[in-house]
């Protein structure tokens, strides 16, 4: 724990002649070496992709991650890139949003790295930190260095002329170049996204689809999702089919007789809605069962399994975390066969297929009107709730007890008083604390 604190805090190791900075003496010393006039850079090449690496633990890592597919823990949902540290996956993802939260503070300039940050600054020193160890000229920046460097490279034949880039076939040049045009010819038959390369469309198959080259895979004609049992397209199917357990008044699915049993109770005029109410937020729920896990995931802090990386929402299925993160991506799986309208979401599409019937299946239970959707219905049964004597001006909510009134604004206004001694966290309410 002590040692793991020091990486929080400054740190001690810095290279005095580059500026970068290690947590331990050893990883400092070893550093120093390439800055040694006589220093041959380590290299160990890599022998499907020919790339070369300081050290064979590298090598290692590389070749699992790049060749055997081997699943990293931090997945990039936008690109299919993945890392090994949820750092690398925040910077990695500043990329994609435009954020730049690393800020010179000498002349503002903000950086997606704080790799990035660290070499810039030396530009206002007028420091020329990194040497080239072949004819000893110096740069401010590595990136710089790198550039130059490529001139005592190995003489390769086929030279990019956008970047000056170099390679030793033909053919790696014309995969190479696809990158500056923007050419990206192998389409993922799954997702519809595009690659420039061959190894890496082989590569997003196996991280995100789950698919390797030498195992069965069962994709679905009909919405495009990917199985790798047949028996689970085979159940997966049915979802398509005209469904067996099907309320004939609102259309609503059951994956059982008896769910739809207990649902059709619910248009009977004398039914009265059973109400499991949150003694947090006052929000209401139709079994205890709902009710614990909304407990559990909205104010216990409990962790759900799959967690959004671009807007931080997370799901306990990972079926429902795949289609949220269509919404990201703009992939629209469910397709409407009369007008070719498409959803990201099933459910959208089963209750837009009412608006083709002109059937209102959604029927209100207090004045007996009807509507297509069921979150049109959902709006409209707002008028008929009870009237509260305490009601929320930012949200029009309202509560019995102006004590629920006050506890409900801390929502709003952010307000988290009670901490946790033990983890630090801060909660909205004393009894969400106890629980936690």
């Amino acid at each position: 724990m002590n040692r793991h604190k020091i990486s929080h805090g400054k740190p001690q190791h810095c290279c005095d002649i580059c500026g970068k900075v290690y947590k331990i003496k050893k990883s400092l010393d070893d550093h120093k070496k390439t800055h040694d006039v006589d220093y041959t850079k380590p290299s160990v090449e890599c022998p499907q992709c020919s790339k070369t690496y300081g050290n064979t633990y590298i090598l290692k890592c590389h070749i699992k991650s790049e060749h055997l597919g081997e699943k990293k823990s931090f997945l990039c949902s936008i690109c299919g890139k993945s890392f090994t540290t949820k750092h690398s996956l925040k910077e990695h993802s500043n990329a994609h949003t435009g954020s730049k939260p690393h800020i010179c503070d000498v002349c503002g300039k903000g950086f997606n790295y704080e790799s990035a940050l660290r070499d810039h600054k030396h530009t206002h020193t007028e420091e020329r930190r990194f040497s080239c160890v072949v004819c000893n000229k110096h740069f401010s920046q590595r990136s710089s260095l790198k550039m130059h460097m490529r001139i005592h490279a190995v003489e390769k034949k086929f030279v990019c002329s956008d970047c000056g880039r170099g390679f030793t076939q033909k053919q790696a040049l014309q995969r190479h170049e696809r990158v500056h045009k923007g050419f990206k010819p192998f389409v993922c038959k799954f997702c519809r996204r595009t690659f420039t390369d061959s190894s890496i469309i082989r590569r997003h198959l196996i991280l995100v689809h789950k698919i390797h080259k030498d195992s069965n895979y069962f994709p679905c004609d009909v919405c495009g999702r990917i199985f790798g049992f047949n028996k689970d397209l085979t159940r997966h199917l049915k979802s398509h089919q005209k469904p067996q357990n099907c309320c004939d008044i609102c259309g609503k699915l059951y994956k059982g007789l008896r769910s739809l049993a207990e649902h059709r109770k619910t248009h009977e005029e004398n039914y009265e809605k059973p109400e499991f109410q949150c003694d947090v937020c006052e929000k209401s729920f139709s079994t205890k069962y709902v009710l614990s896990y909304h407990v559990k995931s909205e104010h216990l802090g409990l962790k759900r399994t799959y967690l959004c990386p671009t807007c931080g929402k997370s799901f306990s299925q990972k079926h429902s975390y795949l289609q949220h993160a269509n919404v990201h991506l703009g992939i629209r799986n469910y397709k409407c066969d009369m007008c070719e309208k498409t959803f990201a979401y099933e459910k959208s599409l089963r209750e837009h297929r009412f608006m083709h019937d002109n059937i209102r299946r959604f029927k209100c239970k207090q004045c007996e009107k009807s509507f297509r959707q069921s979150s049109a219905l959902a709006i409209h049964a707002r008028i008929h709730k009870v009237v509260k004597d305490y009601v929320c001006s930012s949200c029009g909510r309202g509560f019995s007890q102006k004590q629920a009134l006050k506890r409900h604004e801390r929502i709003h206004l952010g307000e988290k008083p009670f901490v946790c001694s033990l983890c630090s966290k801060h909660f909205t309410d004393s009894s969400v604390l106890r629980r936690h």
